[in-house]
């Protein structure tokens, strides 16, 4: 026996040896953290897809039908994954299709606010057992997080172990430390996360169909509740982007980078833009660029905003978001939407204007200057003009932009009273001579029309 341990090994037998393990590690790594998650499952079409999920956020799990059929899919097919039920604040773990554990959800993202959580398909990208926010300052335990700012884990607390108090989270998932932690040891990295929020359901309202004369080469109006098309003209026509992606840009500022940061404004910020606000040397906290983004139309606050995570990686966030939620005729390649190749047409923006109702309304509460300033406090920025002001009582808020070549564009909502209950309304024209006009005539029209 001796004598076979002292026995010399020839350097290639060492080198295969090696190799054969490595290779049989990769391939571990590869089936397990790969294959594994290539679940099928059905599309709004009522298509199934045999692909890795497509991961972030997505309007359609709102719907509670859709929900269903996604959690079904995956059950059928024996699958990981964790399901977030922002309605009945319940999340539920499920091991080779079968639900193994169930906890209450204790806070989530505010609604109406910029934090707000969103319905989406995610998954766990990070798993640590104690994780300091940096945005809120605290601590929390048993922290899994699933895109960007947002997390799955336990009661957040102080360096001075007092637990925080409010009833709300910055957007995370909150638990009890007990159910995070039962949650944690049973999930992996790659596990697919489900969030879904009920929406109001959609309904029988009926509306007789009529068209006016506009001035914009292509509109959509369109009630959001039950999808009633109210008229449209050139809706699947491809335009300019334009207002469309400074909505992007807030909502991956949103659910990407720390709002509450305060920078300094350097040289390369500087970028031409609809009304110059920044200097160099300037002090200003990031929060308060959403202010002239929306209000103003403004390429500065773009150009800061996604220079905070590196301008292509914020590029490829807002192509991300944009197909996540359904916008599949839509593209960008800067924050601003001022570049030739940002394009979208009505049936997209109509798309968005549905999503930021439903998910985001923070957003149309800043365009639109409905914000409660005693809750999120007065922007830096002096004399903020509203580009987007639209003179009717019912508006909800919205996004105008403009072209090099001079044409306007306008998303918009609107809440009409009708019998008792609210009619959101959304709104898009492109090439128009005045977006703002045409708005305004197509909503007094479906107003006299219909109401």
């Amino acid at each position: 026996m001796k004598n076979i341990f002292l026995k010399k090994i020839n350097l290639w037998v060492v080198v295969l040896i090696v190799f054969i393990l490595v290779a049989a590690a990769a391939v571990w790594i590869i089936f397990f953290n790969q294959t594994i998650y290539k679940y099928s499952f059905p599309l709004p079409q009522g298509q199934v897809v045999v692909s890795s999920l497509q991961y972030g956020s997505q309007p359609t799990l709102s719907n509670p039908d859709y929900f269903k059929n996604v959690v079904n899919s995956l059950i059928e097919q024996k699958a990981a994954f964790l399901e977030a039920d922002l309605s009945t604040m319940q999340l539920s773990a499920y091991i080779g299709g079968r639900l193994v554990k169930q906890v209450p959800i204790l806070a989530k993202g505010m609604e109406g606010s910029w934090w707000q959580t969103p319905a989406g398909m995610y998954e766990i990208d990070l798993k640590e057992p104690s994780h300091f926010s940096s945005i809120a300052k605290v601590y929390f335990r048993w922290s899994m997080e699933f895109q960007g700012n947002f997390f799955i884990h336990g009661w957040p607390y102080y360096k001075n172990g007092q637990k925080v108090s409010s009833a709300y989270s910055g957007g995370c998932i909150r638990l009890s430390d007990e159910d995070a932690k039962a949650i944690y040891e049973i999930t992996v990295v790659g596990e697919p996360v489900l969030v879904f929020t009920n929406q109001p359901a959609q309904d029988s309202f009926q509306y007789q169909k009529k068209i006016p004369g506009i001035t914009a080469q292509s509109y959509l109006a369109v009630d959001i509740k039950d999808n009633f098309v109210f008229f449209e003209g050139a809706s699947r026509d491809i335009k300019p982007a334009a207002s469309a992606a400074k909505l992007i840009t807030a909502m991956v500022s949103m659910d990407y980078i720390n709002l509450d940061k305060t920078i300094t404004v350097k040289k390369e910020m500087i970028v031409p833009t609809s009304k110059p606000r920044l200097q160099v040397g300037q002090k200003v906290n990031l929060y308060d660029f959403l202010y002239p983004l929306l209000l103003e139309s403004s390429n500065e606050a773009a150009e800061v905003l996604s220079l905070q995570l590196g301008k292509e990686r914020f590029v490829g966030l807002m192509n991300e978001k944009v197909k996540a939620i359904g916008m599949q005729n839509s593209s960008l390649e800067d924050a601003s939407g001022s570049g030739n190749n940002d394009i979208s047409n009505a049936e997209d923006l109509f798309t968005l204007a549905k999503y930021i109702y439903n998910n985001k309304n923070f957003i149309f509460k800043l365009t639109s200057q409905k914000l409660d300033y005693s809750f999120y406090g007065q922007p830096s920025f002096s004399n903020l003009e509203n580009y987007n002001a639209i003179n009717e009582q019912e508006f909800v808020g919205g996004e105008w932009g403009k072209t090099d070549s001079g044409e306007e564009s306008m998303l918009s909502v609107f809440e009409i009273q009708k019998d008792g209950a609210i009619r959101p309304i959304a709104i898009e024209v492109l090439g128009s001579s005045d977006a703002r006009k045409d708005t305004e005539t197509i909503f007094n029209y479906i107003k006299d029309s219909f109401f």
